[in-house]
């Protein structure tokens, strides 16, 4: 599964709900992230409640933002 793909594809509902508290969401992927081996389906709901989750708990007019990058042959997610 392409981890970007997955995470650009739950960033609108992300972006929305924090758009209705005055904040924003954010997406900051490397372009050449190797593919993971998961079930795309099942990442992409923990991907959305855990974007979901982030947005609800910052303060108004707050941001999100998650990051996907390679480390060695890893690939690590950080959300600030």
């Amino acid at each position: 599964v392409s981890l970007g793909d997955l995470l650009r594809g739950v960033l609108p509902a992300a972006e929305a709900r924090a758009a209705r508290r005055g904040g924003r969401a954010a997406v900051d992927a490397e372009p050449a992230l190797p593919r993971v081996t998961a079930d795309g389906v099942r990442l992409a709901e923990a991907l959305a409640l855990l974007l979901g989750a982030a947005t609800d708990r910052v303060p108004d007019g707050g941001s999100v933002r998650v990051a996907a990058a390679r480390a060695g042959g890893r690939v690590t997610l950080t959300l600030d």
